[in-house]
């Protein structure tokens, strides 16, 4: 080491021990978060061999800055910023992340524009000069020396048009086309519409197939027959074969003939060029992209990943994507994976066929909390952001992706194969696009979609707006089958979606395929302004498409305004859907029979309902639409009631109304199958209250069915005793239903579930304020952690009940075991209550990504409340009025839990009083009863941990209840 070397070493170790230092001793109630170190790059003004302390003394390029981190980040007591100052920051190789460039004590290291600043990383090469006039005639110009390649150019940040027949009119559908005169390949076209310049080697064949764009490099041509060159002539073009087979030919020095059109030798490394309109060669900038990947977070396992890293307020721009000068390009669904081996015939997709995910600007793998907010992805080669395995808590938010080649973001992209989810390695799990803008992708590869996810779980798509696309504006899930592969308790929800599938087909505004699990919701979305193309090949186009394989998903509160369809879910195998409470000025579209279509509201012309016109008025970036969340009720109370039918005798608590019910073999059963409704087994004299809120748990086994509108089974609440009529959840109609009952009022809300006779079901049904919550689940398997099913109904008094079916147009006999009642509990004050974080000095906290202060007192204790950016903080609930308070309730997850806080309450949200100090928790649940007192606003605030490397993390508040 040189001596000038080792004073630099020891001055940036001095200075990391006092920014250090300073940090400890400053308390954390501070107002701003803490900071353990401050850098700036200058790429104009800057050194490497620079301190980077200063913007006097800043540093040259982001990776000395990366590099003098890693130094530094092994045990951080705040975040690091690196503020990157105005100017280009060129890359001449990918900028990448590992774990040991990773934030660690749950602080970040993050890297963002200046005040002010526009910084831009760029992958591409300035070919500003050097040119000169090739075909005066032509007016055509060239530069030697261009000595690699790419397949984009950029003149005055105006995307090229790669020399191509016949001459671009469209950006965004790529037209106009040729036809083939065939619709398979090897294609045949006319011979007016091809030349000697085919067989030069370097010219491209694009075509047209359904939901793909495909790209071949042409071989040769025999006659009016196109051959492709290997390996792509054996891929599985002719899995998308559509009627003629639009098409256009790019990519040869003879299809040179429009002004913006350009070629690039690459054996005579020599680009040639036709200026546009008001463009002077050597003085109109002219980049081409040379680096395909700009920036890589990429960790080495599922075990070791990348985490804790943020980019804001930066522009990428110019990134090169090369596979398709390879490979060809064909796709398998939404630009997600191109082919890279043959399965065996033009038609295969499976057997021996791989694919690899295309490249992004940003590339995500075995990464763990990763931001990228309010940054501009432009010129991108392929995708704007593209995540591979293994990603986890990604938040994509507040960006802009425009005029790319390829989509905008993808996360979950995953595997080799085509199908094999059981051996992919690592799906997306609880990543979050939020708040984008996505305009004008997909122009090189039309059927990269706007914004896509393909293996999720916990993923949330949200408020984004995305337009201008010749395919689908959103897409997630994968696979065609009907069976489980991960994809659980996803929401798209509140996006603006218009103005795409301008090219392609069998697509629509958001596209999903694959049974989904759980919570998963397609809710508040407003879709408009989708139109086919003259190019496409009929298949449908629908504002939301359920295609092969969709079960369990949830369509709901979509406003959809101009377009051919408002919902496609037909293809096999496609059950369990509910599509309701939906606006729609257009055709309603198809689904098959075991999909529910119900409450949906028909709107001639723009005479928009106020409830569709707050929808479309909430959507988008920045808009005020919310995540639906799972329904919630009040957590049940003592049992009141249970029978076991173990005496064999219908005990004196149980009132029977129609039927002919007795309790044998452990059971109690109603047999009759005489013409008669209802027929109800009713806890009417076990000193239950007729106006009180219970939750009624039971077995049911249904002996004998036929299907008709009186075949019902299930359990009921505020049932009469007088004429048996109540409100009910129940088996109905057919073997594929469930349905809510107001027993001769109405019937409610109807949801697929596929049942069977002669099995056990458990049905839980409960009641709160005027809202019914319900759920349903097979005996031996678990109980669903949420309500499944909820219904608005009040007015009736009376008891719970079973309902033991009726006869008349079909008809039902049952048997029921194992009845549980179980009272109220307290009014949790708490609940759905106004919810704010603050640091302790009392600013407002930010939170970790993800998280919201409404989950504090949503009563779904699997979602939580965090801050971050300081150790400390407090939540405050406001009851909306002074109440008496005598217990409050806390749950904090097991992974970030205060081991000692202090309750407070307060009547004016001024002065508060400590009514319970808890030190020593260790997590989960803190029961605490206090001395009663009155309060508006309760408050926790958090003791310890009060830095890094304390047991508990940082606390994190799942739920807060008030009694």
């Amino acid at each position: 080491m040189k001596k000038g070397e080792r004073v630099n070493v020891i001055w940036l170790i001095i200075v990391a021990m006092v920014v250090t230092l300073t940090v400890t001793v400053v308390p954390s109630e501070r107002s701003y978060a803490a900071t353990q170190a401050t850098y700036y790059v200058n790429p104009s003004g800057g050194s490497d061999s620079n301190n980077g302390l200063t913007t006097g003394t800043a540093f040259a390029t982001i990776t000395k800055a990366r590099d003098v981190i890693r130094t530094i980040n092994g045990s951080m007591t705040g975040d690091i910023y690196v503020y990157l100052m105005n100017g280009t920051y060129p890359l001449s190789a990918t900028l990448t992340f590992g774990p040991s460039d990773s934030g660690t004590n749950g602080y970040k290291i993050i890297y963002k524009n200046y005040t002010g600043a526009a910084p831009v990383i760029s992958g591409g090469v300035d070919l500003t000069t050097g040119w000169t006039l090739h075909d005066a005639g032509q007016n055509i110009y060239k530069k030697t020396g261009v000595n690699w390649n790419f397949r984009q150019l950029y003149v005055n940040d105006t995307r090229g048009v790669k020399a191509r027949k016949p001459n671009l009119t469209d950006e965004v559908t790529g037209g106009p086309y040729l036809n083939a005169t065939n619709s398979s390949y090897p294609y045949t076209v006319n011979t007016a519409d091809i030349g000697s310049w085919a067989n030069g080697g370097t010219a491209e064949m694009v075509v047209v197939g359904h939901w793909s764009q495909h790209r071949g490099r042409i071989a040769s041509y025999t006659g009016n027959t196109v051959t492709f060159k290997t390996p792509e002539s054996g891929f599985a073009y002719n899995h998308h074969n559509q009627g003629s087979s639009p098409y256009y030919f790019e990519n040869a020095y003879a299809l040179l003939d429009a002004a913006g059109e350009w070629f690039l030798d690459t054996a005579n490394t020599t680009l040639y060029y036709k200026p546009r309109s008001g463009e002077t060669m050597n003085t109109t900038t002219v980049i081409a992209p040379k680096v395909e990947t700009l920036v890589q977070f990429q960790g080495s396992s599922a075990s070791n990943k990348v985490h804790d890293i943020q980019f804001a307020g930066i522009t990428f721009r110019y990134s090169n994507w090369l596979a398709p000068s390879i490979y060809g390009y064909v796709d398998t669904q939404a630009g997600f994976r191109y082919q890279t081996a043959g399965g065996g015939s033009n038609s295969e997709i499976r057997n021996t066929a791989r694919y690899t995910s295309a490249l992004g600007m940003v590339q995500l793998k075995y990464a763990s909390t990763i931001t990228l907010e309010s940054n501009t992805f432009q010129f991108a080669g392929g995708w704007g952001i593209m995540g591979n395995e293994g990603t986890d808590h990604t938040l994509i938010k507040s960006n802009s992706f425009y005029k790319n080649a390829g989509g905008g973001v993808a996360l979950g992209v995953a595997g080799d194969e085509w199908d094999e989810q059981s051996s992919m390695d690592g799906q997306s799990t609880y990543d979050s696009i939020l708040d984008n803008t996505v305009d004008t992708v997909g122009l090189d590869y039309a059927d990269m979609v706007g914004i896509g996810g393909m293996i999720p779980n916990n993923m949330t798509i949200g408020r984004n707006e995305v337009k201008n696309l010749p395919y689908t504006g959103i897409t997630i899930g994968w696979n065609w089958q009907d069976y489980e592969h991960g994809m659980t308790d996803n929401v798209i929800f509140g996006n603006n979606i218009h103005h795409v599938i301008k090219l392609l087909d069998d697509g629509g505004g958001i596209y999903t395929l694959g049974k989904m699990v759980g919570f998963t919701r397609f809710d508040a979305n407003y879709i408009h302004d989708l139109s086919g193309s003259a190019y496409n090949g009929g298949y449908p186009i629908s504002a939301i498409y359920f295609d092969n394989g969709s079960a369990y998903k949830t369509a709901e509160k979509n406003v959809i305004n101009n377009a051919p369809q408002t919902i496609f879910a037909s293809n096999p195998p496609n059950h369990d859907n509910v599509i309701q409470n939906n606006y729609s000025n257009s055709p309603w579209g198809n689904w098959s029979g075991s999909n529910v279509f119900q409450n949906n509201t028909t709107v001639s012309n723009q005479s928009w309902p106020q409830g569709a016109i707050d929808i479309m008025n909430a959507v988008g970036p920045g808009g005020t639409a919310q995540k639906p969340t799972p329904p919630t009720a009040p957590p049940a109370g003592p049992v009141v009631f249970s029978d076991n039918f173990n005496d064999n005798a219908i005990g004196s608590p149980w009132t029977t109304v129609g039927g002919a019910w007795s309790e044998t073999s452990q059971t109690l059963k109603q047999t009759s199958t005489a013409n008669g409704d209802p027929r109800k087994a009713i806890v009417s004299n076990a000193g239950l209250g007729t106006s009180t809120d219970y939750t009624i748990t039971a077995k049911v086994r249904v002996d004998s069915w036929t299907d008709g509108d009186y075949a019902r089974a299930g359990v009921g609440l505020f049932t009469g005793t007088s004429d048996g009529k109540g409100y009910n959840l129940v088996f109905h109609q057919n073997h594929s239903t469930l349905q809510w009952l107001n027993d001769e009022i109405a019937w409610g809300t109807s949801y697929p579930f596929n049942w069977s006779n002669n099995t056990w079901y458990w049905f839980k049904m409960s009641a709160s304020n005027g809202t019914l919550y319900g759920k349903v689940w097979q005996d031996g398997t678990s109980e669903p952690a949420s309500w499944m099913y909820t219904q608005s109904w009040s007015g009736r008094t009376g008891y719970p009940s079973l309902n033991g079916g009726s006869t008349n147009t079909g008809g039902s006999t049952v048997s029921f075991d194992d009845v549980t009642v179980e009272g109220p509990a307290s009014t949790n004050k708490a609940l759905n209550k106004t919810v704010n974080a603050y640091y302790i000095d009392g600013s407002t906290a930010a939170l970790q990504p993800g998280d919201s202060v409404v989950y504090a007192t949503d009563g779904n204790p699997s979602t939580k409340t965090q801050a971050t950016n300081q150790w400390r903080w407090m939540l405050r609930i406001d009851l909306g009025a002074s109440t008496s308070i005598n217990r409050i309730k806390l749950i904090m997850p097991a992974t970030a839990y205060a081991t000692a806080f202090d309750i407070q309450t307060s009547t004016d949200g001024t002065s508060y009083t400590t009514v319970k100090s808890v030190t020593g928790f260790g997590g989960g649940a803190s029961d605490n009863t206090i001395t009663s007192t009155t309060a508006r606003y309760v408050r926790v605030v958090a003791i310890t941990p009060d830095g890094p490397g304390q047991t508990g993390g940082q606390m994190a508040i799942a739920e807060v209840e008030v009694y």
